[in-house]
């Protein structure tokens, strides 16, 4: 019957492009998610950066990184002296988004975290005022 089979035949076709066409959508959209994750990593390191500093009732960082690093462990600020932070010499040192120390005991512990994990995907460098800039490797030599 050859309307059926023309019939099978356009059937089969319009589900072939539907496919195409939403693996296409599909990619368009993880290309986008993709390409908007380094803008979102800044913008959530930005805000980490903020709120630590509010919490801390700082208006300038003291010692801000200059060198990129990604470890939040060590950003934005790693070499401040507990004592100048108010804690006692036992505490750990500097203004960190990860296992900030901001309890005077003596010891590195009761710690804060202003972002959720110690590391990010890119590299960061911080000036006074809080302000970031991201850089795709730990390098400020542009290419």
């Amino acid at each position: 019957m050859p309307g059926q089979q023309s019939g099978k035949f356009l059937l089969a076709l319009v589900a072939a492009v539907s496919l195409g066409l939403l693996s296409i959508t599909a990619m368009g959209v993880l290309r986008r998610a993709e390409e908007g994750a380094p803008a979102n990593e800044l913008r959530y390191v930005q805000a980490a950066i903020t709120t630590m500093m509010t919490h801390n009732q700082i208006n300038v960082i003291p010692n801000p990184v200059t060198v990129p690093t990604n470890d939040m462990t060590q950003f934005p600020d790693s070499s401040t002296l507990p004592a100048r932070k108010g804690l006692s010499s036992g505490d750990r040192p500097g203004y960190v988004l990860y296992r900030h120390d901001n309890v005077r005991n003596g010891i590195s512990e009761g710690t804060v975290d202003y972002i959720r994990l110690p590391n990010a995907k890119w590299y960061y460098t911080a000036v006074a005022d809080g302000t970031v800039t991201q850089w795709e490797e730990p390098s400020t030599e542009v290419r």
